[in-house]
């Protein structure tokens, strides 16, 4: 089964997991990201879920014709998603008084555990924000224990494009030699490049493309347009990613990891098109990859 060209259940995030997996298998896809992006799209929610939830899980996929290649795991560790950090009242499941960021460490372990009860090698996360020197001394003392806890289960930790310390190829790379664990790397998403830092992503992977051998263990395939801050996401070939030089730079450093498809068609709080729009959108994209060459 072909697990390198994958469409993330995100795309279909206001589906349920069923209308997400049933568009994807239709498209040509054979694989997923599954997407448990803390308050964003919560198609499963791994902390809640025993070993039997797991296997039906497991199941579910199978029987649509698909696998779990990755999981999208996000919970920025300060939460939210979207770079900076949300007022408690955002978050209904949570009771006053809760410590965010512990929180957000306990919900990844539940991934990484999630993750090694079905085999699955990659789990991807944010970090968060914070200008706070107290919060970053924290987070590196608590997300090395945790990147040891994923290590002895086999995980991979992907830190995906987002704002703060992971916005650039180059930034994540600076962060990964600073903490010094070999399971963690880059979640490189091009469309958020552009979207949080402004720069051009195909200079930004050129940059540092000697390092990114060894550091590179997923990557998401979203288009954007416009300039920074615009949220826009349209399909595979709409926007202004070129994708043609990235394909090339991830042969040359010999990536063999998952292509991972997003489609963000619109903003936190705003309502997405219907499901059969989306399956355009998913069907379109997934032609742009395979003629791409990305699974060569």
């Amino acid at each position: 089964m072909n697990t390198r060209l994958v469409c993330g259940t995100v795309t279909y995030r206001q589906q349920s997991l069923e209308r997400a997996l049933e568009g994807i298998a239709k498209s040509g896809f054979r694989a997923i990201e599954v997407a448990c992006i803390s308050a964003y799209c919560e198609h499963i929610v791994p902390e809640a879920m025993s070993a039997g939830d797991m296997d039906r899980l497991a199941k579910l996929v199978e029987r649509s014709g698909l696998c779990i290649a990755s999981i999208a795991g996000h919970v920025d560790l300060g939460w939210p998603l979207m770079g900076k950090r949300a007022d408690i009242e955002q978050m209904p499941k949570l009771p006053p008084g809760t410590d965010i960021a512990r929180e957000g460490f306990v919900r990844l372990r539940s991934r990484i555990d999630l993750a090694s009860h079905l085999g699955v090698e990659i789990v991807n996360t944010g970090i968060g924000v914070t200008s706070d020197q107290k919060e970053v001394e924290r987070f590196y003392r608590e997300f090395d224990a945790l990147l040891g806890y994923a290590e002895k289960r086999k995980i991979k930790i992907g830190l995906e494009s987002h704002a703060g310390l992971t916005e650039t190829a180059v930034a994540t790379l600076a962060l990964c030699n600073k903490i010094g664990r070999p399971n963690l790397g880059l979640n490189y998403d091009a469309g958020n490049v552009r979207f949080y830092s402004g720069l051009d992503p195909v200079a930004d992977l050129k940059s540092c493309e000697k390092e990114l051998r060894d550091r590179i263990f997923h990557v998401h395939i979203k288009d954007h347009r416009g300039g920074k801050a615009n949220w826009d996401f349209p399909p595979l070939g709409e926007g202004e990613v070129n994708f043609k030089e990235l394909a090339a730079i991830f042969r040359r450093v010999g990536y063999r990891g998952p292509f991972s498809l997003e489609i963000q068609f619109h903003g936190p709080g705003t309502t997405d098109p219907t499901p059969e729009f989306i399956d355009e959108g998913i069907a379109a994209s997934y032609r742009f990859m395979h003629n791409l060459g990305l699974e060569d």
